[in-house]
């Protein structure tokens, strides 16, 4: 799976999965990006800087995305 860390994520936690062959992106969009962005990953994990929206979702509607975590 791609995912998508926006606000940081334990490296151990990181490397662990990539150790179990995720792909793992760590970088931070602002909101007017965040919606396109999800459109290239299966899952999104995000924090309290970054709120994913109604309008972020119905961008990404019909891609991979599969799964918003909130940590």
């Amino acid at each position: 799976m791609r995912i998508l860390v926006t606000d940081g994520m334990d490296k151990t936690a990181m490397a662990e999965l990539r150790e179990m062959g995720h792909e793992v992106v760590e970088q931070f969009y602002e909101p007017d990006q965040l919606g396109k962005a999800l459109r290239d990953f299966d899952v999104v994990v995000v924090r309290s800087k970054t709120k994913v929206r109604a309008n972020h979702i119905d961008e990404a509607k019909g891609s991979q995305l599969k799964l918003i975590i909130r940590g």
